[in-house]
C-alpha cells in the first residue's frame, strides 16, 4: 500500500490534475476577466478626451460595476486563501500512499502555543521510551511501515467548536504500547510535542481506549503541519488539548505529570461534556 504516491502527487500537480483543482480553470477565467475588464475600462476613462463622452460614460459604469463586484471578491478570496494551509503541499514530510477516506464536517481552528513546527524526513523521528521493555526510535520511513488502521470520530475543542466525522489513519495507541511492553510500575503515558514545549498525559487505562490513535492521515490526506502533522495524537473522547500536535515521543512514567494546559487551570481529565 505504501508506494509511490509522492511521485504521483508531484506529477499530478505539474499536470494540474491534483484533486481539489477541478474548479481552478474556471476561477482563473473569472479572475482574468474581472481584472482585464476593470483595467480596460480604467484605460478608457484615462483617455476620456480621445474616446468621447459616450464611451467614457459606458466605461465609467463598467468600471464602477466591476469595482463593486471585484472588491468584495478580493476581500473574500484573501480571507479564504488560508485554506492552502490545509493542503498536503505544505507538508515537509509526506507519506507515500493515500488511503480511502474523507468527509469531515466543520472547520478546524488553528491554535498553537509556539510557532507552527515543521520537519523534514531527515530530522524527524518518533520515540517510545521510559518504563518499557522495548524502546523504539523510528525514522519517518520506518514509522510508515508500521501497520495502520482507519477510524471515524468527532473532534471537540474545549473552546466550543467541533469537527465531525473525521477519518483518521494511523497506529492505535494501545498497539504501540503493546509493542513496547509496558513495565508493571508504569502508571502514566506522557506525550511530547515536537515544538519542545507542549506535553500532556493519559493514564494507562485512558491510553488503552480503543479509539486513541497516533495519526498520520486525515480524510485521506497527510496531516498538514498547522493541524499537528506529520504525526499527532487523537483522543476523541477528550477535548483536543489532549490530542498532542507534532507528536514525536511517548514516555512511560511511574508518577504523574502536569501538562501544558493543566498547569494553566485546565482539567487533567478532559472528558468531552464533563470537563
Amino acid at each position: 500500500m505504501m508506494a509511490g504516491v509522492l511521485r504521483i502527487y508531484n506529477k499530478n500537480k505539474e499536470e494540474g490534475r491534483y484533486e481539489g483543482n477541478a474548479g481552478a480553470p474556471a476561477q482563473r477565467v473569472w479572475q482574468e476577466t474581472l481584472l482585464l475588464g476593470w483595467f480596460g475600462s480604467g484605460v478608457l476613462l484615462w483617455q476620456f478626451k480621445a474616446v468621447g463622452p459616450r464611451v467614457s460614460n459606458t466605461a465609467l459604469t463598467v468600471h464602477d460595476l466591476l469595482t463593486w463586484i471585484g472588491l468584495p471578491y478580493i476581500i473574500y478570496h484573501s480571507l479564504t486563501r488560508t485554506k492552502w494551509l490545509k493542503e498536503p503541499a505544505r507538508r515537509s514530510i509526506k507519506p507515500e500512499a493515500r488511503p480511502v477516506g474523507g468527509g469531515a464536517q466543520g472547520h478546524f481552528r488553528v491554535y498553537t502555543v509556539t510557532d507552527i513546527t515543521s520537519f523534514s524526513n531527515e530530522n524527524w523521528s518518533f520515540t517510545i521510551d521510559g518504563l518499557v521493555n522495548n524502546k523504539f526510535k523510528w525514522s519517518w520511513e520506518d514509522f510508515l511501515k508500521l501497520k495502520r488502521k482507519v477510524q471515524v470520530s468527532d473532534f471537540h475543542c474545549v473552546t466550543g467548536w467541533s469537527v465531525y466525522n473525521n477519518t483518521w489513519e494511523g497506529i492505535p495507541l494501545r498497539e504501540l504500547l503493546q509493542k513496547a511492553g509496558v513495565k508493571p510500575n508504569a502508571k502514566t503515558v506522557k506525550f511530547y510535542s515536537g515544538d519542545g514545549v507542549y506535553t500532556d498525559t493519559l493514564t494507562l487505562d485512558q491510553a488503552n481506549m480503543d479509539d486513541c490513535m497516533v495519526a498520520v492521515m486525515h480524510d485521506g490526506k497527510p496531516i498538514p503541519s498547522d493541524l499537528g502533522g506529520p504525526v499527532r495524537l487523537i483522543v476523541p473522547k477528550m477535548y483536543a488539548y489532549k490530542s498532542v500536535k507534532w507528536l514525536n515521543r511517548i514516555e512511560l512514567i511511574e508518577g504523574e505529570h502536569v501538562g501544558y494546559w493543566e498547569q494553566r487551570g485546565y482539567s487533567n481529565d478532559a472528558w468531552v461534556g464533563m470537563s
